[in-house]
């Protein structure tokens, strides 16, 4: 299963890197990529 992450506000800005930090991390250690994408919305 592969996400697309969006985070709205600050809260889900900070959501939204923790998702970008995991999927690095698992690219590195795996080698396998599971997310489509990752986007912050300052609103």
């Amino acid at each position: 299963m592969k996400l697309m992450v969006v985070g709205l506000g600050q809260c889900g800005g900070r959501i939204a890197d923790e998702f970008a930090r995991l999927g690095i991390r698992a690219r590195a250690r795996r080698k396998i990529n599971i997310l489509t994408g990752v986007f912050a919305v300052n609103t």
